[in-house]
C-alpha cells in the first residue's frame, strides 16, 4: 500500500477554505449519481456532490484561487464529533492511502470534515479507484463506493474549464 499527503510539499496538512459548506451553488448538469454545481463563492470553481444511502454527503471539487480543491463529508446523524476543531483523518483508495489533518465542519444540521488538497495525484486516484474508507479520529471507518465517479470527475472538469474565473 502506497501511502502520500494530500497536500504537496511534504506536509500532511489539510486546510479550511472559506466557508466549509459552499453556499452560492448553481446546478450545471448531472453525470450519473453526482450532481455537478457552479460555487460562485469559490471563483466560479465547480464541485460534484453525491448523497449516499448512510445519508453522507460527499463534495469534491476544484479552488481556482487557490490551485487546488476540496473534498468534504458530512451526515446530519454524525452528532457525537470530535470536540476540537481540526483531527486527523486517513483516506484509503483502495490501496493507496492520503491522510491528514481536517477541519470539523458543522453547518445547519450537517457536521463532518473539509479538506483542502493541492497533490493532483489524489484526483487521479480518486477517478481509478473503486472505494472511498475514512477512518476519523474514533476509528470507526466509513466506506463509499466510487462507482460512476471518473465520469463524474470528467464532467467535473469541464465544467471548471468553462466557468472558473
Amino acid at each position: 500500500m502506497r501511502s502520500t499527503s494530500l497536500v504537496c510539499g511534504g506536509a500532511v496538512l489539510w486546510a479550511l477554505v472559506g466557508s466549509a459548506i459552499a453556499e452560492d451553488l448553481t446546478k450545471w448538469k448531472e453525470a450519473g449519481e453526482w450532481q455537478i454545481f457552479v460555487d460562485a463563492d469559490a471563483g466560479n470553481g465547480c464541485l460534484m456532490e453525491k448523497l449516499f444511502e448512510d445519508g453522507s454527503r460527499m463534495r469534491i471539487g476544484y479552488l481556482p484561487e487557490r490551485d487546488g480543491g476540496f473534498l468534504s463529508v458530512a451526515n446530519q446523524s454524525w452528532t457525537e464529533m470530535t470536540e476540537e476543531k481540526n483531527f486527523t483523518v486517513r483516506i484509503d483508495l483502495d490501496d493507496v492511502a492520503f491522510g491528514g489533518e481536517v477541519e470539523k465542519i458543522v453547518d445547519d444540521d450537517w457536521r463532518g470534515g473539509y479538506a483542502f488538497f493541492n497533490n493532483p495525484a489524489f484526483l487521479d486516484e480518486f477517478a481509478r479507484k473503486n472505494e472511498i474508507t475514512i477512518t476519523g479520529p474514533k476509528n470507526q471507518p466509513v466506506s463509499y463506493s466510487l462507482a460512476g465517479t471518473s465520469k463524474a470527475l470528467a464532467a467535473l472538469k469541464e465544467c471548471n474549464d468553462e466557468n472558473s474565473s
